[in-house]
């Protein structure tokens, strides 16, 4: 993802391109994704000493800057940087007005691509390599300066009253004689500085002079470079800061935009991460349906091969009149114990139709059993010409699994309330014995 890297400082908006910086009118209308690097106006930074057991630290830092005068109304803070000791711990932070906060997050969120907002103090600890250490971001009139000795954080700005060398330089040496005493550590090495200016650098004379003053203060071993560079430059050390910003992670770490803002950043950014590992996963993929259907074929195979073998065993064996006449003989007593499995039980039968009898007053004349049929004839007292309880009998002999035929009953004369059925079994029948 290619995004445009914007300058808001010191209420001014310009755009790097090639090195150089572009004038941009006031919150300008973008068409690509792009990275702003922004003071949110008037803000205010500094380092403030806390408890472990503190809470709410961006309200008890609120609070702190209104009693001090240094800010008034709400404001809006950011955590940049937390250095833990014994007993307390510092954090480093950027109270941004929460109108100022308010009308830069709008103006980001309502752009058709995805921008992120760096705070520009926040980029300061990120250049701190150790101990020992300090960073200096100087933009325009204001230079302010970072540094951590002893893991301890310090925090100093100064304004140059203008932007003549004159008075810049009395700013620097102001700014030399705010460091703590002792800057030059323990062992006697000197504070290890980065010098970073933004917007146009300094003329080849005013850094000379700056390198001179920066030398004659004997507190620190300073290096110098401007930042009109594009990220990932190698011409000097301003793409040590910029750098930071061609880091999707990072980058995203640092904006001040909602998580849901940071996070479509960082998935568009592995766009093309993503789409390699989709195309690798394509290939191992068809790789192990190559594998997969070479294994079926062979294991297709192999059945054919097993089915050949079992077909010719097959043929080779004999048939059973070769086995002589035991294998007869005991072949025909288990079709005749599977036949008897599969017959009705005449004394099951009998015990269930006189339950059923017994229970609905039928009377039973005769039963006679012929192969797989029952012939089953009786008579039944009707009353008013009602023949519900021949119905309920006839409903319990089809749940005992029979079919029932009506037959014509050998009685010799046709008087009311005889009759005769064919009871042939059903399917539990001819499965098994009851």
């Amino acid at each position: 993802m290619n995004a445009a890297l914007l300058f808001h400082l010191d209420e001014k908006w310009e755009r790097c391109e090639n090195g150089a910086l572009r004038p941009l009118p006031k919150y300008p209308a973008l068409e690509e994704p792009a990275l702003v690097l922004t003071d949110f106006g008037k803000s205010v930074s500094g380092v403030f000493t806390a408890s472990d057991n503190a809470h709410y630290l961006e309200a008890v830092i609120a609070r702190r800057l209104r009693d001090d005068g240094l800010i008034d109304g709400e404001v809006r803070v950011l955590i940049h940087a937390v250095a833990r000791g014994a007993g307390s711990h510092q954090v480093f932070y950027t109270a941004v007005p929460v109108e100022n906060w308010q009308r830069l997050q709008s103006w980001a969120q309502s752009r058709r691509e995805h921008c992120l907002l760096i705070a520009y103090a926040g980029l300061m600890p990120c250049l701190l390599s150790g101990d020992n250490t300090a960073v200096v971001f100087h933009c325009n009139r204001e230079i302010s300066l970072l540094a951590r000795q002893q893991r301890i954080l310090g925090y100093c700005s100064v304004m140059a009253m203008s932007t003549r060398e004159a008075d810049f330089l009395e700013a620097v040496s102001a700014l030399l004689r705010r460091l703590p005493a002792g800057a030059d550590g323990a062992d006697g090495a000197k504070l290890k500085l980065q010098w970073h200016t933004f917007g146009d650098p300094l003329s080849p004379e005013l850094k000379t002079a700056l390198q001179a003053r920066l030398s004659q203060s004997g507190l620190v071993n300073a290096r110098y470079a401007s930042l009109p560079q594009t990220p990932g430059s190698a011409s000097s050390q301003a793409a040590d800061a910029l750098t930071i910003l061609s880091r999707p992670l990072q980058a995203a770490r640092l904006a001040a935009n909602p998580w849901s803002a940071k996070f479509a950043w960082f998935a568009e950014s592995q766009l093309p991460r993503l789409g390699a590992c989709m195309a690798l996963c394509t290939v191992l993929l068809f790789a192990w349906a190559c594998v997969a259907l070479y294994q079926a074929h062979s294991f297709g195979q192999e059945v054919e091969r097993s089915r050949a073998v079992m077909r010719q065993t097959a043929e080779q064996t004999a048939p059973p009149e070769a086995h002589g006449q035991d294998f007869a003989i005991t072949r025909d007593l288990i079709d005749a114990i599977a036949q008897a499995q599969a017959a009705i039980d005449p004394y099951a039968f009998l015990v269930n139709l006189r339950a059923a009898a017994t229970a609905y007053g039928v009377h039973i004349l005769r039963v006679s059993m012929k192969g797989e049929a029952i012939t089953l004839e009786g008579w039944i007292e009707q009353k008013g010409g009602r023949d519900d309880a021949l119905a309920a009998f006839l409903i319990a002999l089809r749940r005992q699994d029979f079919m029932l035929e009506a037959v014509p009953s050998s009685a010799p004369t046709a008087v009311s309330g005889f009759f005769a059925y064919r009871l042939t079994p059903g399917a539990s029948h001819k499965g098994g014995s009851r």
